[in-house]
């Protein structure tokens, strides 16, 4: 589908058209994983179609690519096949997660990182036999950062060393499905927001190192069809139109119009290691970083946007004023097509206190949600021309 969009350019409106993705995909704390789980999820949707177009699995990959065992051509044949199953029943965009967060903190074991990049290869061949889309590289941090500057050296060798694994890592990437989509839950977008906005020094942040990597993905996939996108997990809680313009404009590193689109009470998500949760941003926009930080660390991403269908504000460390709006499921349908209209690629819906898919530990999702997804497909459909938004 083709929308079009108001662009603004001096005092004249010009109407341009791009792509309109009506792609969403379902992300469970309890991610699917493995031919038993992948076989169910298969039984669920004959029993009637899914509001998704696709979903985050686990083919059994995620939990030994970091490890000293080598992934051996055809370990995960059954599950693949399974896989491979779910396109005939609507989910086409699927993808393989591969946590980072259990990547060795120590990033100069040139002996794990040899494994690690063989088997990072191996992933790749095995989601592409599998039908998969590409990879979810989940770069969130859980009580420790392999990002964070190790303390016995300096970070300018971190950041060389933390840039080479990442196109060594890409390359294999590559090697194993040419003209995967990669997933980030965030980019340089956040980085640059945290540094430039926020006024935090990169060298002491718990992900000071995360730039360099993303350098080296970049490096990596320069020469092949992988296209490396940001999914912007920090869009959360967001339920109104009007802030997708910012966070589209952040992850553009548009930031003319990111001060354009400015305004207060926005709220996002952040992972502070610790100190996490809803986080409330200025009233105002102003840059607080130098002009060689801001400019390192302004590289636009395609755009894709997470939302939390059960985001409790209160639930977190980091506290928002009351006055600030809670996000709720009757918001939810105005939030999901916000996004769908704000989207380069993908939106994706996290559950976290429950579960998109059968044989969980946590609940399913309610159906009210589910119809909270086809109610926002179907706005979207009918009146696609959604951004920029006045």
């Amino acid at each position: 589908m083709l929308t079009l969009a108001v662009a603004c350019s001096g005092d004249a409106n010009v109407l341009v058209a791009r792509p309109l993705p009506l792609r969403t995909l379902a992300v469970s704390q309890d991610v699917v994983t493995g031919t038993a789980e992948i076989q169910a999820l298969q039984t669920q949707l004959a029993q009637g179609p899914s509001p998704f177009q696709g979903a985050v699995l686990d083919l059994g990959l995620d939990d030994v690519f970091a490890t000293p065992t080598e992934i051996a051509s055809g370990d995960f044949a059954q599950a693949e096949a399974a896989a491979r199953g779910l396109r005939d029943l609507g989910l086409v965009h699927n993808f393989q997660k591969i946590s980072l967060n259990r990547l060795p903190m120590t990033w100069d074991d040139e002996a794990a990182f040899a494994v690690i990049v063989r088997n990072l290869e191996m992933a790749a061949r095995s989601a592409a036999a599998a039908g998969m889309r590409g990879l979810w590289l989940e770069n969130q941090m859980y009580g420790r950062s392999v990002f964070a500057v190790a303390t016995d050296r300096s970070f300018d060798s971190d950041e060389a060393l933390v840039l080479k694994r990442g196109s060594e890592m890409a390359a294999a990437l590559v090697r194993g499905f040419p003209g995967a989509e990669l997933i980030l839950l965030w980019g340089y977008s956040e980085m640059w927001r945290e540094v430039c906005i926020m006024g935090r020094p990169l060298p002491s942040h718990p992900y000071a190192l995360y730039p360099a990597f993303l350098d080296g993905l970049r490096q990596g996939l320069a020469n092949g069809q992988t296209r490396l996108i940001d999914g912007y997990l920090p869009a959360y809680p967001a339920r109104a139109a009007a802030p997708f313009q910012m966070f589209r404009s952040l992850v553009h590193a548009d930031h003319n119009q990111l001060e354009r689109a400015w305004q207060p009470d926005v709220v996002t998500h952040w992972d502070g290691l610790g100190a996490g949760g809803p986080l409330l941003w200025p009233a105002r926009y102003a840059v607080t970083c130098d002009a060689a930080t801001s400019m390192r660390l302004s590289v636009p991403l395609p755009a894709s946007f997470g939302l939390m269908i059960d985001y409790d504000m209160d639930a977190f460390m980091n506290p928002v004023p009351a006055t600030v709006p809670r996000p709720t499921t009757a918001d939810l349908p105005r939030g999901i097509a916000a996004a769908l209209r704000s989207t380069d690629a993908y939106v994706w819906l996290y559950a976290g206190a429950s579960s998109w898919w059968p044989a969980a530990s946590r609940p399913q999702v309610p159906d009210s949600v589910s119809k909270a997804v086809l109610d926002a497909q179907a706005q979207v459909a009918l009146d696609p021309v959604g951004w920029p938004q006045k």
